[in-house]
């Protein structure tokens, strides 16, 4: 029977079914799929499938966050060893030194930003990567949570 994934996804929507009732929250629609007694072995089998593959899928999104971490750390690791090798600013108040200041102020900024837009992809790609892991995490607790529920009326 090809209707015991809909409690994970809407088939109209594609929207992620609320677990406590099984309606789909933006059209409504019923997921959970009565179920015929001689398909009850096979489909216990498929969701345990899926939610492998599901955990699978959340192991690889795992993985490419750590690689953009690392990014991000080596990023930051080059912009602090630059920081520790500039030269302190130049002292004094006279209006020669407060123009050679204000020239090492400007650099420093620039500086500061060049290494914000070089961080400023891959921490989007960080935020986006965590949110895909906590709607799968979503999907597998709603998938286990029906699968129990599914063998408890068995």
């Amino acid at each position: 029977m090809e209707g015991v994934f809909t409690v994970i996804l809407c088939p109209s929507c594609n929207e992620v079914g609320d677990s406590a009732d099984f309606h789909c929250g933006q059209c409504g629609i019923e997921l959970a799929q009565a179920v015929t007694a001689n398909a009850d072995l096979y489909e216990v089998a498929r969701l345990q499938q899926k939610i492998k593959e599901f955990k699978f899928i959340k192991k690889q999104g795992e993985l490419a966050k750590k690689e953009v971490i690392q990014i991000i750390q080596r990023i930051r690791t080059e912009y602090t060893a630059y920081t520790r090798e500039r030269e302190t600013k130049v002292q004094g108040w006279g209006k020669i030194v407060k123009a050679v200041r204000f020239a090492q102020t400007a650099s420093r900024e620039a500086q500061r930003r060049k290494f914000a837009e070089m961080l400023a992809p891959h921490e989007q790609r960080k935020q986006e990567i965590e949110a895909s892991l906590l709607d799968l995490g979503e999907i597998i607790l709603q998938t286990e949570a029906f699968l129990l529920e599914y063998k408890n009326r068995l």
